[in-house]
């Protein structure tokens, strides 16, 4: 569990046969054939089952339907980061980067203030400087520093691989500018 939202060291030994293998089981969960199929046919050099890999070259949504493959979902789906800069009695001011779309390549952007609504039952241990995992608005893990390494490690794995394909995928293709693409 902790490979696949964080990132640790069972993700260095995968490979591309790894990844097809993988690509088969999601088809056996619903991923249209032809989608897998598309995904093989590009697939990067260095693929990795990490979930922002598969928001990124997959596509958030491409295996249930449920949710459009744009900029601003891909970026609420991707594990994400922040440090807290202040916690209040039900929201954490945080600092955090976001996934952007520059010169046709996804990309992290520099430190934004957000604040987002968190349950203290869920967090109890969360301060001022700590690091917090992000999924779909949600403060959901506090980090260790070698976890939030980790997560900004693989993260950026990840894009680099999506981003050798992301040219042939076309799955963003409308949006050129980086702008926030709307479902």
């Amino acid at each position: 569990m902790e490979a696949y939202w964080i990132g640790n060291g069972l993700l260095e030994a995968f490979d591309r046969s790894d990844f097809l293998r993988l690509l088969e089981a999601l088809v056996r969960r619903g991923l249209p054939r032809s989608t897998a199929a598309r995904l093989a046919g590009q697939l990067p050099t260095h693929p990795t089952p990490h979930h922002a890999f598969h928001v990124s070259f997959v596509g958030v949504g491409e295996v249930t339907g449920h949710v459009a493959t744009t900029l601003a979902n891909m970026e609420l789906c991707r594990p994400g980061w922040a440090t807290v800069v202040s916690v209040e009695p039900k929201a954490l001011v945080l600092d955090r980067s976001s996934l952007l779309l520059a010169e046709g390549r996804l990309v992290l952007g520099g430190p934004e203030r957000t604040t987002l609504a968190y349950d203290p039952a869920i967090l109890p241990d969360v301060a001022v400087g700590s690091r917090v995992a992000l999924h779909w608005k949600h403060p959901a893990l506090v980090l260790t520093e070698a976890q939030a390494s980790a997560l900004e490690r693989h993260t950026r794995r990840a894009l680099s691989a999506a981003n050798e394909a992301l040219p042939g995928l076309r799955a963003l293709a409308d949006h050129p500018s980086g702008g926030p693409a709307r479902a």
